[in-house]
């Protein structure tokens, strides 16, 4: 299995969509879980940052977790989806020590933690099935 820097890409920008999509439908969850408020939301410094970091961190991920894959010489998206689920759901625990120490709702857990079990289900399935072989 070589490197598709396509995939990788594709990654990217199903991270922001799914971003998107994700924090929108659980938007005044999440503000309400970690203190913050839309006119806080609306002012911020340098989104242009955060979303271009964002995109950035997803790239390098989809990467290591191409990686991985390579490694374990994963075969289709089935095999891609469920090693993504498998390095997802230690975000996901992670996510809820992170919130349980922070003193953070446990609904917090499961938007920010849900997140990422999904995001690393769809890169795994996006960066198994698509392959350079």
């Amino acid at each position: 299995m070589k490197t598709n820097y396509l995939a990788i890409l594709a990654c990217g920008i199903v991270n922001a969509l799914l971003g998107m999509g994700w924090f929108g439908m659980f938007a005044q969850q999440w503000m309400d879980g970690h203190g913050i408020t839309r006119d806080m939301v609306e002012n911020m410094d340098n989104p242009g940052m955060a979303y271009g970091l964002s995109f950035a961190v997803a790239l390098i991920t989809a990467w290591l977790i191409t990686t991985l894959m390579q490694r374990m010489d994963v075969k289709d998206w089935m095999d891609g989806a469920k090693i993504g689920l498998t390095i997802g759901l230690f975000g996901f625990l992670g996510s809820i020590v992170a919130n349980l120490f922070a003193l953070k709702p446990f609904d917090l857990s499961l938007v920010d933690g849900g997140f990422v079990l999904l995001q690393f289900a769809l890169f795994g399935a996006i960066l198994g099935g698509w392959q350079k072989r």
